[in-house]
């Protein structure tokens, strides 16, 4: 009998790769640095919660999806949020508190924008 080899990455992911560049350049150049801080809730900076929150960051950035990939569409920049690789490390490794921030949102239905993304604030 002879087997087929499974390909590693499906067409259709393949086809998806220019759009997931333009989603990762345009959310690069909105964001500019890493956004972890800005999610930290404010109640937490006088918890001793915030001794356990990495606050370096690394030089590394990458585009994380605050929604899991089943739930969210990860080509629309607005679905998404640059953090630096720690960061997104960190958030990967505590999901209930990324969830508490809004880094980490699992709820069928519950998008990115209606958590604490940089968009919801008035930095001006």
């Amino acid at each position: 009998m002879r087997r087929t080899r499974i390909k590693p990455i499906s067409d259709k992911k393949r086809a998806e790769f220019p759009a997931r560049a333009e989603c990762r350049r345009i959310v690069i150049e909105r964001d500019k640095v890493c956004q972890f801080l800005l999610h930290v809730p404010e109640e937490w900076w006088a918890r001793p919660i915030i001794s356990a929150l990495p606050v370096e960051c690394t030089a590394s950035q990458e585009v994380h999806e605050p929604a899991r990939r089943a739930n969210c569409d990860y080509l629309d920049p607005s679905e998404c949020v640059l953090l630096c690789g720690r960061h997104h490390a960190w958030v990967g490794a505590n999901i209930d508190l990324a969830r508490e921030m809004g880094l980490y949102v699992d709820a069928v239905g519950r998008t990115p924008s209606k958590s604490r993304l940089l968009t919801d604030f008035d930095l001006s």
